[in-house]
């Protein structure tokens, strides 16, 4: 019930094998179920989400299958009957379920009939939104409407070249919508499959924490907040003389020429708001000062390496994922150096492709 993104024969098989398998009990149990949404369904868990098991369905699958992949992939022609999407769904839960193929780290089957019934009364909406279709479904729909065969290549072949020579009427601004909606999304999104790992033991990572530069960065931000408190300024932010010192002090590698305020030292940011989330550090009454409980922590590599970890899990997304913002460059590199002290990279790797699945 899972394949690596290069196991498309092996996939196509078993698909065929599953869809075959739910059609028989389907008809048994006097179900009529559509085995074209079965298969966009396996498909969408194969291609559209990052662990691919085809047994596994959480609610955020189900709406992103039901109001985002459905529209986007499953076409439906003007002399055809809608797709009743959300139905087969249920019916291949029950499935799954019934023939114990149902992942058990996923949601319950009772869990997941409520999702669908949920999302469901916003299908019909989401599929007649033009602007989520991808842009085969996008013009081969306009093709049939403009009474086009499209089960004839050769009228298909003809209606592209009117299309293309200007001569075919459509909406320009949904078309536009439907061109950035591709252009931003990074197609399948299937991770590379990893190794297991086998962690050293807690000695060997306290001593490899203790060689991470951004838990030393933590740790100086806390001692330099200390317990006699530092003043913030009236919008809560670090006063330019504290942030240039800091910036020096933790050797962020923050540009402190040309700023106006500490707002525009991303680094240094991020390191702020990561201790304040790990609770090293917090504000009162616009100050700054370390939090006398963390100092355990903060003596113990591996405690404040686990705490720091799940801290930055915890960060808001904007600052976390930095996608976009100032804060990107930041977090891939707080990223190499936390996965350094379970994963240590070889001596000849500069983490130099982080656009590369395993880099």
């Amino acid at each position: 019930m899972i394949f690596n993104p290069a196991e498309e024969n092996e996939y196509q098989a078993v698909r065929g094998l599953l869809v075959h398998r739910f059609g028989q009990w389907a008809r048994e149990n006097g179900i009529d179920a559509d085995p074209f949404v079965v298969e966009a369904a396996l498909d969408y868990r194969h291609l559209g989400t990052p662990d691919g098991r085809l047994g596994l369905w959480d609610q955020p699958h189900i709406e992103e299958f039901l109001l985002d992949w459905v529209p986007w992939t499953v076409t439906v022609l003007p002399d055809e009957e809608p797709v009743d999407a959300p139905g087969t769904l249920r019916c291949l839960l029950r499935y799954l379920d019934d023939v114990h193929l149902a992942d058990p780290r996923g949601a319950s089957l009772p869990e997941l009939l409520e999702a669908v019934d949920a999302a469901a009364p916003r299908y019909a909406e989401a599929m007649a939104d033009r602007s989520l279709w991808g842009l085969a479904k996008f013009w081969i729909t306009t093709a049939a409407e403009q009474g086009v065969d499209v089960h004839d290549e050769q009228a298909l072949q003809d209606f592209v070249g009117r299309a293309q020579g200007g001569e075919v009427p459509y909406d320009p601004e949904v078309l536009q919508t439907i061109v950035e909606r591709h252009r931003r999304s990074s197609g399948p999104v299937r991770s590379e499959p990893q190794l297991p790992v086998a962690l050293p033991g807690d000695d060997v990572l306290r001593e490899q924490a203790g060689r991470s530069p951004v838990l030393r960065q933590l740790r100086e931000l806390a001692e330099w907040a200390g317990r006699d408190r530092r003043t913030l300024t009236g919008s809560g932010r670090l006063r330019l003389s504290d942030a240039r010192e800091l910036v020096e002090r933790l050797d962020t590698g923050d540009d402190t020429d040309a700023v106006r305020s500490s707002a525009d030292l991303p680094r240094l940011n991020l390191l702020v708001e990561w201790a304040k989330t790990a609770r090293l550090i917090r504000v009162a009454k616009g100050r700054l000062y370390a939090v006398a409980k963390a100092e355990p922590v903060l003596n113990d590599p591996l405690a404040l390496w686990r705490r720091a970890f799940d801290a930055f899990r915890e960060l808001p997304g904007p600052v976390r994922r930095g996608r976009g913002g100032r804060y990107g460059e930041s977090v891939l590199f707080v990223e190499y150096d936390m996965c350094d002290v379970v994963l240590p990279r070889p001596a000849h790797c500069q983490g130099c492709r982080p656009d590369v699945p395993g880099c």
